[in-house]
């Protein structure tokens, strides 16, 4: 978890403020594939396990009811034998979930014919309840939300908004078009109201560096600094990236080592490890991503890959600081002014640019093979 200490601390101030009685806005986590926001869901159902809270995790699709029943089944593996496992399992009587999306059928014991607000409100009023006897919290944690119909995303914040006298909330991420879909749809203008939003950013080179080094060492490894700078520059603090680099450098190394002798990663290794994750991200991004780009996107990803900004795009070549897009408010403000459909803004909430720098790639290599490709 290298680089994250803003948003842990946020996760542990949001369950405190839970367990405390207070309703704390939700928890909204935004940023380009592979950015670690898978990572940041699960240290939090893991730390919120730990805590004896009735967690689940759910990683989204347009049915929206498969989070929920993808929630309560995963609450009910994390719990102890016990009597809160037994409450749990007694109150929940019967969970059916059918058909596409929230309203197809979420049926709470013999309740019938309510509307799928009604069904929702009960599900979590009873797994509130059961908490808040037992001193926990409820959290649904659900990961690529993009996916979840809006409507749907913006019904299940209704429900847990109307029983906010229980310790009941959802942690969600996504990619930065996430935005879009939690604003208030008839506002008119966009508001931080809803979720707090975090954007989870690339890391520093010197945390790319400790992500690297740290388990190398651990392991009574060796590795010249040399080498570590190399792949530091490779991945351009991209967690996906570090984590691929590092396990195919250190496989290379250890597909060398005879007897018991220590791991040692040297330039050759980390050569074959720059060569093996180049070939995973073409073909799990690259490729994927040049294809799903339309004419005019594409044109505007050959001139950034040659660093040249596309004509009337002065904004692209804007020198202020633009660091106060990374709080809620402001970029939500940001997003909702950019015109929409403009390519640049698609471009973004697709996370193939990135929305501090929209003249940078978020995926290290992506531009030379835009090159190549091109």
């Amino acid at each position: 978890m290298f680089g994250r200490s803003r948003q842990i601390k946020a996760i542990e101030r949001w369950a405190q403020s839970i367990e405390m009685g207070f309703s704390p806005d939700p928890l909204c986590f935004i940023g380009p594939p592979g950015a670690g926001k898978t990572a940041l869901l699960k240290y939090a159902k893991q730390t919120l396990i730990t805590k004896n809270w009735l967690c689940g995790y759910s990683e989204a699709s347009p049915d929206t009811s498969s989070a929920i029943e993808d929630f309560l089944n995963d609450a009910r593996r994390s719990l102890p034998a016990g009597k809160i496992a037994e409450k749990f399992l007694s109150r929940i009587t019967e969970v059916s979930i059918s058909g596409p999306g929230v309203g197809a059928g979420i049926k709470l014991g013999e309740a019938s014919n309510r509307t799928a607000y009604s069904r929702l409100v009960d599900l979590f009023t009873a797994i509130g309840d059961l908490a808040k006897r037992s001193g926990v919290g409820v959290a649904l944690l659900i990961d690529e939300a993009q996916a979840l119909p809006a409507g749907d995303l913006r019904l299940l914040l209704r429900c847990i908004r109307s029983v906010d006298n229980y310790p009941v909330s959802i942690i969600i991420a996504g990619l930065p078009a996430l935005v879009w879909d939690i604003v208030e749809s008839d506002s008119g203008r966009a508001t931080g109201e809803k979720f707090r939003i975090f954007l989870v950013p690339e890391l520093t080179p010197g945390e790319s560096l400790q992500a690297l080094y740290m388990p190398i060492d651990d392991a009574d490894g060796a590795i010249r600094e040399t080498q570590l700078r190399r792949m530091v520059h490779f991945t351009e603090g991209h967690p996906l990236t570090l984590r691929i680099l590092g396990a195919a450098a250190w496989e290379a190394a250890d597909n060398t080592i005879l007897d018991d002798r220590p791991l040692a990663i040297e330039e050759s290794h980390v050569s074959e490890a720059i060569q093996e994750t180049t070939r995973q991200l073409w073909l799990a991004y690259y490729e994927p991503m040049w294809r799903k780009s339309s004419a005019e996107e594409r044109e505007l990803i050959i001139s950034i890959a040659a660093k040249q900004a596309p004509r009337g795009n002065d904004w692209l070549s804007a020198s202020e600081d633009r660091a106060w897009f990374l709080e809620g408010n402001d970029l939500l403000s940001w997003l909702w002014h950019a015109a929409n459909g403009d390519t640049i803004s698609s471009l973004a909430n697709r996370g193939v640019i990135s929305m501090i720098h929209p003249d940078e790639f978020t995926i290290p290599g992506f531009g030379r093979f835009v090159q190549h490709y091109k």
